[in-house]
């Protein structure tokens, strides 16, 4: 009964062996969620390599030190011939506005020689493909975690409407919260998403992909989440152009330059 599953996978490997395009994401140590779903979620002949680092919670150090081990983990990416780096942390990325975003790609690139991409910018990328400019924004961080993210898309050029902070437990009640609890979350701020043409609900590590959709509809509008804007950027940028529906509201969306 199982023939038909190894085979469809073997198929796969097959198919990815032949033509690969491997993209590389650097998260942190505790993340538990965007690993299966860049497995799922991505599309055949696209692999993912993940590497971890050490750079969240109790692991939070000073800039350089953690800069230290992005770069370790970006190297060892590069050994595995991956021809797009991605550092994928929504809080890490935005920590220190676009300017020091920016800085951490230059010094990936000058570590690895290979481009390299970060949370922040694939979601800059996914409102330019939508033309959207007034966003809310809802977490599951502490409310100075979410203050950083504001002033990041702030002096990106968005209008930030409205702004709720969930202040969730730390990375397990991250990972561990059901996709009810962010339907439930979009439904109670409905009313205030009114002057926003999307809503973004931050953190690579938290479980809505799988119910996308609903989610979003519980929204109203347009919806971005971390997950779904790093996949999505790193399909298109690898050169995939087909539609890609498991993406939501970009399913449809090349590309724009952010």
């Amino acid at each position: 009964m199982n023939a038909p599953a190894v085979s469809q996978s073997a198929a796969t490997e097959r198919a990815a062996a032949e033509s690969p395009r491997r993209v590389g994401f650097i998260i942190p140590s505790s993340n538990r969620r965007f690993e299966p779903e860049a497995a799922a979620f991505l599309p055949a002949g696209v692999v993912p390599h993940i590497a971890r680092a050490r750079m969240t919670g109790p692991w939070k150090d000073a800039p350089e030190a953690v800069l230290a081990r992005i770069l370790d983990a970006a190297r060892c990416l590069a050994d595995a011939r991956c021809e797009l780096l991605f550092m994928h942390c929504t809080a890490h990325s935005t920590e220190h506005g676009p300017r020091g975003e920016l800085d951490l790609l230059d010094a990936m690139r000058d570590a690895t020689g290979v481009r390299s991409v970060a949370t922040g910018l694939a979601i800059h990328a996914a409102f330019a493909a939508l033309g959207v400019r007034n966003i809310a924004i809802v977490t599951p961080y502490d409310p100075a975690t979410t203050d950083e993210e504001v002033r990041y898309f702030e002096s990106c050029g968005f209008s930030v409407t409205h702004v709720r902070a969930y202040d969730l437990a730390g990375t397990d009640a991250f990972c561990s919260t059901p996709p009810k609890f962010w339907r439930e979350a979009m439904a109670d701020n409905h009313k205030h998403f009114a002057g926003s043409d999307a809503v973004l609900l931050s953190c690579a590590n938290i479980r809505c992909l799988e119910a996308l959709d609903s989610i979003e509809a519980a929204a109203g509008r347009p919806l971005i989440t971390s997950n779904q804007a790093g996949l999505w950027y790193a399909a298109r940028a690898v050169g995939v152009e087909e539609a890609l529906p498991q993406f939501g509201c970009l399913s449809q969306r090349p590309m724009a330059a952010a």
